[in-house]
Formats: C-alpha cells, sequence, structure tokens
C-alpha cells in the first residue's frame, strides 16, 4: 500500500475563456439598412410610379384666374359667371435609367454579412445622389432626364432680374434672404402656387445660417431650418450660388414599377428591391465565376412631371 502521508496537493491548470478564444470573434452582422431618401429633392416632390416607359404630362402654360363674386340674376341678361381659362399642352416625359456596379471578391461577401447591406447602401446612395442631381439639372437629351431648372417655363430670378428690380439691401449680407424672399413672392403671385420649400446648396445654407447682427431675425435654426416661413433644406444636386424655391405639388416623381424591376432580373441573378432601386448580384460576366468575383449592380428607373413649370422659381445667390 502507498502511503499518502507527506504529499502535496495536486494542482491542474484551468482551462476557461478568458486565456483561451473558445468562441471566434464576431462583427456586426447583418443590418437593416434605411429607404428614407438622402436627397431633399425626393423628400419635398410628389411621389408616384408608372409602368411605361413614356408619361403623358399634361402641362399648364397660362392660367387665368377670373373667380369673383356674382350677383344673383335679377334679368335674363344678369348673373352671368365669368370664365377662367387654363392653356394646357400635352409633353412625354420619358423614363431613364441611372445605374452602376461594384466588384467584390465571393469570400467577402460570406465572410462579412455587414458588408452586403453596406455594400448595397453605398450603390444605392449613389444613385440617391445622381437622380437628385438629375432631377434638378437634367438637360432632357438622351440619356438625361429632364430636369427642374431645364424645364421651359420656370421662372427665372436671375442676376438680370435682379438688376432691372433689385431687392432691399443689395450689396449687403442680407440680399440674399432677400432675394429668396423675392422668389417666394413670385411663386404666389405669377405661378398661383403655394411655395412649400426652398433648396440650396450646402456651401450656401452655411451663409445663410451664420448671418449675424443685422440680418440674425433672418437666420435659419433647426435641424432643417425655416426661412420665410418655410423650410429650408440642403441640396448637394443644386449648384452653389443657384436657390430653388417651389410648389412641391406641381410635380412628381414616377418611378417605374418594382415588380417590372424583379421581372428585368438577369437569369441566375440575386435581386434584392430598396425602394425603388433594384440591386442585382450576379457572377455571369466573363470568368467571373471561377474567380469567385461577384457583381453588384444598382439600378433604378424614373422620370419626373412637371405639370405647373411657373410654381418653380430659380433664383441666383451672391
Amino acid at each position: 500500500m502507498v502511503s499518502l502521508t507527506g504529499l502535496l496537493p495536486e494542482t491542474r491548470a484551468l482551462i476557461s475563456s478568458a486565456t483561451t478564444a473558445l468562441a471566434v470573434s464576431d462583427r456586426v452582422g447583418q443590418i437593416a439598412a434605411s429607404d428614407r431618401p438622402i436627397s431633399a429633392i425626393r423628400r419635398v416632390l410628389l411621389a408616384g410610379t408608372t409602368n411605361s416607359d413614356r408619361v403623358l404630362v399634361p402641362r399648364e402654360n397660362v392660367l387665368t384666374n377670373a373667380a369673383t363674386e356674382v350677383a344673383q340674376a335679377t334679368t335674363t341678361a344678369g348673373g352671368a359667371k365669368p370664365e377662367s381659362t387654363a392653356t394646357i399642352t400635352d409633353v412625354w416625359a420619358d423614363v431613364r435609367t441611372v445605374a452602376h456596379y461594384l466588384n467584390v471578391s465571393r469570400q467577402l461577401l460570406d465572410d462579412e454579412l455587414l458588408m452586403q447591406t453596406y455594400i448595397d447602401t453605398l450603390l444605392v446612395d449613389g444613385l440617391e445622389r445622381r437622380v437628385a442631381s438629375q432631377l434638378i439639372n437634367g438637360n432632357g437629351t438622351a440619356p438625361n432626364l429632364l430636369g427642374l431648372l431645364a424645364t421651359p417655363g420656370i421662372q427665372l430670378a436671375n442676376a438680370a432680374h435682379f438688376t432691372g428690380s433689385p431687392v432691399t439691401g443689395a450689396g449687403q449680407p442680407v440680399e440674399n434672404v432677400n432675394r429668396l424672399a423675392r422668389a417666394v413672392r413670385l411663386g404666389y403671385s405669377v405661378g398661383f402656387a403655394e411655395p412649400s420649400f426652398i433648396l440650396v446648396n450646402p456651401v450656401d445654407f452655411e451663409k445663410l445660417s451664420t448671418y449675424t447682427g443685422a440680418v440674425v431675425d433672418y437666420a435659419p435654426g433647426g435641424p432643417v431650418g425655416m426661412l420665410h416661413g418655410l423650410p429650408l433644406y440642403r441640396e448637394s444636386g443644386l449648384p452653389a450660388g443657384t436657390a430653388l424655391v417651389g410648389d412641391g405639388r406641381k410635380a412628381i416623381v414616377l418611378d417605374r414599377r418594382e415588380d417590372s424591376l424583379r421581372t428585368a432580373t438577369p437569369r441566375d441573378a440575386e435581386t434584392r428591391v430598396r425602394g425603388s432601386v433594384a440591386v442585382y448580384q450576379a457572377d455571369q460576366h466573363d470568368d467571373y465565376f471561377i474567380r469567385n468575383i461577384i457583381s453588384l449592380l444598382a439600378e433604378t428607373r424614373l422620370t419626373l412631371a412637371v405639370m405647373r413649370p411657373a410654381a418653380f422659381v430659380s433664383t441666383t445667390l451672391v
């Protein structure tokens, strides 16, 4: 028999997660991406859909409002009501395509769930920024949209306008806010509209937001800002030095219907629809399949229908 007397207690190393990584480190998994438009122009205009590649738009050219009070007829020759007139022209608005793509490795998409959402968001945001520019600046020559600034009939309070009809405070910091006041007035009095927004480039937004002293009462406040009783938005699609005032009910952005985007899916490609944007994922190009290369392509189709151009006023800032 073996005696245990005098033996030291046995000690063993404890294996724990404090010293050994039993679980593989993880990163943020797949997340839900927001479909809220990042451009202001999208938020201030009406939104709709179309299932065609061309849209017939009734466009108001001249509107004469003759509405007035009418006395009760006391003879067969009295009590006649006045006639208002509107000259309406049908114009075509062509649906245009805006798209771009990125190539990534299959391993990256398999190993990093977050990358799927990140790349989708990158592609969609890129489209939104280009769409915003087209909705504002497009010249109408295919494949461009006809943007608001190039739409015949919108009002132009440009440099020549202010030379012939200057505003109060010309040559002073207050001139820009008074130029915007003039644009708002033109929207009401000439466009027979109810202006609902002011869009400016972020550079001009900063100028308006940092006015002090004599113009402190004009300074917009809050996350969006208010000026002349209207919400003031930053819009990168607008060139610096140009502002746009308008009635958002008088123009509509029409997106090609989502179901048409789904049916247009390339063979064997995966498709995700984010709002009006389709994101295609495929490896059929060239030898991408054997190289584990995935193409992610984002595409949207849309057009702009402007029903009353005079409801929009483009003005220059100094």
